[in-house]
């Protein structure tokens, strides 16, 4: 299990909020991927949304 990950060319960490036992302490600031989101897949007010990934 790959807990968090590095992205090259950037200074943040990525973590997999879906591999944690408890996330209700973390919100999501961006949606990555989103053009292959399912209708009930919900963003969080406020977030930056990409259709692939950032930067691509």
């Amino acid at each position: 299990m790959q807990l968090v990950t590095t992205r090259q060319g950037t200074s943040g960490v990525l973590v997999k909020v879906g591999t944690l036992d408890d996330p209700c302490g973390l919100s999501p600031r961006i949606a990555i991927c989103h053009v292959d989101a399912q209708k009930f897949n919900a963003v969080t007010e406020g977030s930056q949304v990409f259709a692939g990934l950032p930067g691509i």
